[in-house]
């Protein structure tokens, strides 16, 4: 038995490739309306949200990257959390 939920394919996918040009809806938690208003804001690719992440300002804590997405994103609870895992997974794993 798992001990938890499994990860989507979206966040597995995300987690074992690299970033490069990666939009923002591949990102795990955001989908096509969310990537509108992330886009709108700037944050056109999936490297300019893990940039964000992993900023001198935030460095991976949870309250000051939803403070600093949320406000942009329109994500929900669960959206956001399975966005802060994916992110978090992928610098665990990749950097």
């Amino acid at each position: 038995m798992a001990d938890g939920p499994r990860n989507t394919k979206k966040h597995e996918d995300f987690v074992k490739g690299p970033v490069g040009k990666k939009t923002v809806d591949a990102l795990p938690g955001v989908g096509k309306a969310n990537a509108k208003l992330l886009e709108e804001k700037g944050f056109t690719k999936a490297s300019h949200v893990l940039s964000t992440f992993i900023s001198k300002e935030v460095d991976k804590d949870r309250a000051k990257f939803k403070d600093a997405i949320q406000p942009y994103s329109g994500l929900n609870a669960r959206q956001y959390d399975q966005l802060y895992k994916g992110l978090d997974a992928y610098t665990g794993q990749n950097m």
